[in-house]
Parts: C-alpha cells; sequence; structure tokens
C-alpha cells in the first residue's frame, strides 16, 4: 500500500517501524513534560526550544538548559532507546569541557532528573560531570 493511501488510514495505517518511531516521540515528549514540572516545581528558570519546529539556537542544543546552585546545567532527554546525534555529542561535550565547565546529563527517567538536581544541591560547586560522549 502507498504511503498516501496509508496516511488516509491514521494509526491503523503505519508500519511497525513508523508506530514504534511515534511512540518513542510521544515517550520523549512526556518525559521532556515531566521535566518541565520538575523544574517549575524547584523554581528553577530554564531554557528548552520546541521539538515540533527547527530552533534558532546552535546544532546539538540540549533540551533543557539552566542555572541550579549557581551552576550552568545542560540536559539532553533521551527515552531508553534513544541514540544521541554526532552535533548532540560535539556540543555537550564542549558545553562540559574548560572553559566552560556546564553540569550536564543524558536524561533518561525523571528519577534521573530528580537525582541530577538532588546531587547539584547536596554538592554545590563541586558536581561532577555525569555525561561522557560514550554516553549516546
Amino acid at each position: 500500500m502507498a504511503p498516501s493511501d496509508r496516511a488516509k488510514l491514521g494509526k491503523v495505517g503505519l508500519t511497525r517501524e513508523e508506530a514504534i518511531e511515534a511512540k518513542a516521540i510521544r515517550d520523549e515528549r512526556d518525559l521532556q513534560l515531566n521535566c518541565c514540572q520538575l523544574l517549575q516545581l524547584r523554581g528553577i528558570e530554564y531554557i528548552r526550544p520546541p521539538m515540533n519546529r527547527r530552533s534558532q539556537l546552535p546544532p546539538g542544543w540540549p533540551d533543557f538548559t539552566f542555572a541550579y546552585c549557581g551552576r550552568p546545567c545542560a540536559w539532553e532527554v533521551k527515552v531508553e532507546e534513544g541514540k544521541l546525534r554526532q552535533e548532540q555529542i560535539e556540543c555537550l561535550a564542549k558545553l562540559k569541557s574548560s572553559p566552560n565547565r556546564w553540569s550536564v546529563a543524558i536524561i533518561r527517567s525523571t528519577a534521573e532528573a530528580k537525582k541530577f538536581l538532588d546531587d547539584i544541591a547536596s554538592h554545590g560547586e563541586d558536581y561532577a560531570n555525569t555525561f561522557s560522549p560514550t554516553d549516546g
């Protein structure tokens, strides 16, 4: 069946691969919304580019950027099976390294986001970065 004919059928017209991809996008969006709520509950101001259109930020810029306890932070949100693109790996590595020295993390659950914030609050300025270029 042609893709245009399948599109008319809505969800039932999706191939298995298309359905899996659509679910991953929904799951990542839901995780990002949970991260928004967590940051808002803690009174943390953040920048989050929209998922549904091209961002004006540099290629690979993380999903969330904010400061917490005086520390610049960056989160790239990925569902469990999500992989980082090369430009994301490069951008996060630049943010983590000198002279920037941001606290950077790949967030795969709300629990990881909460732990990240709790660790910074308890360790303050000495908090170590949790991202390594092999995390993708």
